[in-house]
């Protein structure tokens, strides 16, 4: 009977075949050290050095189990006489766990599970803080606390000396973490396939929506990750990389900087592959994928080389890192003349800065300067205020690029010598902004003998087309001028068409004879006076003809 009933048991681990085996085999990886993309659930626990006054442990367990674990199988080993509080928060009831059992150990068992062949006392239904409140009234306290998915073995080692809290106080834990207990759990929660075979490699990390996670931390320990990260909504990821090239359908947070969804995924893994192909605009590389079916409020992700170089592979940092920024120094506003190390910068020359972010490269992250110092490198620290300006620049030559102007002649007395620029930056992406990170730069400053000579004016491209069109509206006005007083009053100004006709023969006009003002007048007005003449007298000739 025994042997029917663990052989149906085990019949019912298979589960229903998804389309992401279409695309490749996966892989159990779920707590395989050697696997490339390494994923651990944290759960909320705690430990305590209580123990009841007959030396017995008394320890709860908060049993989540996955839908196609219909019945579940539980070894459970006791190094030292413990109390086995079992509870479940999954929301549905699983009325047959077998449970094996080794050591001395009394349970007590909540209402929506139940176990087979197993006796024990019945549990109030109250969860989390209600069930330790419970377990603390009853026993006197609480030795551990522990939610854990879909166990197959756990292995309770007793307390070796640790020196641990009185009280149960809840804190998220990683199954790695908990020294006192060792849990093996069922494969079934990661799996992984890796599609092609290629140097650059793009990572697809997929959370179907009916796993229950919230919050993902993703270590990259790779020096360039072109990165896809699906989950349900709601979920939010928090990566830690070095460069990195993202696309997720979450909320992200990108080395403390938030960075909104990029674009809607299903969790298809052929759609999801589909995508990561087009979006990246890649023929011939690598794909590992992985999928998630860990239902824990919180996760940790590592992602590591699948040949575990030490060349390619990037040592875990203990704090996130700011994005790599550099600052370059220029003599001129077309940013083309660099200035270097060695060079001197004289205190009244104009010196230009640019500020580069040098990962996303397809995203612009609106990089800008929030305040500059320059500071002594002697012994005696000196620090001084730095007046600065903005540059414009244009969109397609500036992506995550900032520029700024400045002289040194604004802070008085700044002695020769080694001095260092020193530049907040921050980053901003939509409506959020990082905190400013720190950019600095060394150079040599050095006393201007004098003014510098400047044999020729810096004129932009706006200011030049403002000039030229500026002296063409004066000439059309004046041209202008000058015709409209010759067609009414008939006389050239002193200005005026002989000027005009100088300048139209080449000839300069002070080469050009003035022409005496006439004193008799023309034929043409004495025609006209004569005739108006005729016209007002009469005379007997006229009358009598």
């Amino acid at each position: 009977m025994e042997i029917t009933l663990l052989a149906l048991c085990l019949m019912c681990f298979s589960t229903a075949a998804s389309d992401s085996q279409s695309i490749c085999e996966l892989k159990n990886i779920y707590q395989d050290e050697k696997a490339s993309t390494q994923v651990d659930g944290v759960s909320e626990g705690c430990w305590t050095s209580f123990h009841t006054k007959d030396g017995y442990e008394v320890h709860i367990l908060d049993l989540q189990f996955s839908s196609y674990l219909e019945y579940p199988i539980l070894k459970l080993t006791a190094a030292v006489p413990s109390i086995i509080v079992i509870t479940s928060s999954t929301p549905k009831n699983f009325k047959n766990i077998f449970l094996q059992t080794i050591g001395n150990t009394t349970f007590y068992v909540s209402s929506e599970i139940s176990m087979l062949r197993l006796k024990y006392e019945p549990v109030p239904p109250v969860k989390g803080s209600g069930l330790v409140f419970w377990v603390n009234e009853k026993f006197g306290g609480v030795t551990s606390y522990t939610a854990i998915q879909d166990p197959s073995n756990i292995t309770f080692r007793g307390k070796t000396g640790t020196s641990l809290p009185l009280a149960c106080q809840f804190s998220l834990e990683a199954l790695k973490e908990k020294s006192l207990l060792h849990v093996q759990s069922e494969k079934e929660l990661v799996k992984s396939c890796l599609i092609g075979s290629s140097s650059e490699e793009i990572y697809i990390i997929n959370i179907p929506d009916h796993v229950n996670v919230k919050n993902v931390s993703v270590d990259v320990g790779l020096s360039k990750t072109k990165l896809v990260l699906r989950g349900p909504v709601g979920t939010h990821w928090k990566i830690n990389a070095q460069t990195l090239n993202l696309l997720s359908n979450n909320p992200t947070q990108l080395n403390g900087m938030v960075i909104p969804p990029i674009k809607n995924i299903s969790d298809s893994a052929k759609e999801i592959k589909e995508l990561a192909l087009d979006y990246y605009k890649v023929k011939g590389i690598a794909i590992t994928y992985t999928e998630i079916h860990l239902n824990s409020p919180s996760i940790k992700l590592k992602i590591r080389s699948r040949e575990h170089s030490p060349v390619t592979e990037r040592p875990v940092e203990p704090t996130t890192t700011s994005p790599p920024i550099s600052m370059q120094l220029f003599t001129s506003p077309d940013y083309i003349s660099q200035l270097d190390l060695s060079s001197k910068v004289q205190t009244n020359r104009k010196i230009y800065a640019q500020v580069s972010i040098k990962v996303h490269g397809f995203l612009n992250l609106n990089p800008k300067v929030s305040g500059c110092v320059v500071r002594s490198s002697d012994s005696q620290v000196v620090e001084r205020m730095l007046s600065y300006k903005q540059e414009q620049c244009l969109p397609k030559l500036c992506s995550n690029k900032a520029r700024i102007s400045f002289t040194l002649d604004t802070i008085k007395d700044l002695p020769d010598g080694t001095w260092e620029l020193d530049c907040g930056v921050i980053f901003c992406l939509s409506y959020n902004c990082t905190a400013p990170q720190t950019v600095k730069r060394k150079m040599q400053v050095v006393q201007s003998s004098g003014v510098i000579p400047n044999p020729c004016f810096e004129f932009s491209l706006s200011s030049v087309l403002g000039i030229a069109f500026g002296g063409f509206l004066i000439g059309v006005l004046l041209v202008s001028a000058l015709w409209f007083i010759k067609i009414r009053t008939g006389y050239t100004p002193a200005l005026g068409l002989a000027f005009t006709r100088s300048l139209f023969s080449g000839c300069p006009c002070v080469l050009t004879k003035r022409q005496p003002v006439p004193t008799k007048p023309s034929p043409s007005e004495n025609s006209s006076a004569n005739g108006s003449m005729d016209s007002t007298q009469s005379t007997p000739t006229s009358s009598m003809a």
